[in-house]
């Protein structure tokens, strides 16, 4: 019994250290927060937790260039914040900042 917890065990710490292969048409989620400061000292900046799923369209070294298909918001159904983040969303990531699917 000892020895079937040791090889779960063993597997668990070689997920940990597996790297992951990406290939075009991959889909995954990119979380981001938006913060949107305001000159009033009254007011608080304004938060916006951003989950955004993204398609891979080309695999570079350590980039990973990708096509917005859908853009959430927990705490925002505005139009206009859905629009702030289509256009000014990264076209190219670090595959490390991106959760993958796992298929």
């Amino acid at each position: 019994m000892a020895q079937n917890n040791d090889i779960i065990l063993l597997d668990n710490i070689k997920k940990l250290f597996k790297t992951t292969t990406i290939n075009v048409g991959d889909i995954g989620i990119y979380q981001d927060v938006l913060t949107i400061d305001t000159m009033n000292d009254g007011i608080h900046s304004l938060k916006y937790d951003i989950y955004t799923k993204v398609k891979a369209l080309a695999i570079y070294e350590n980039l990973v260039e990708i096509e917005i298909i859908e853009v959430s918001t927990i705490n925002s159904c505005n139009d206009d914040v859905k629009s702030l983040i289509n256009t000014n969303m990264p076209k190219y990531i670090k595959p490390k900042y991106i959760k993958w699917e796992v298929k």
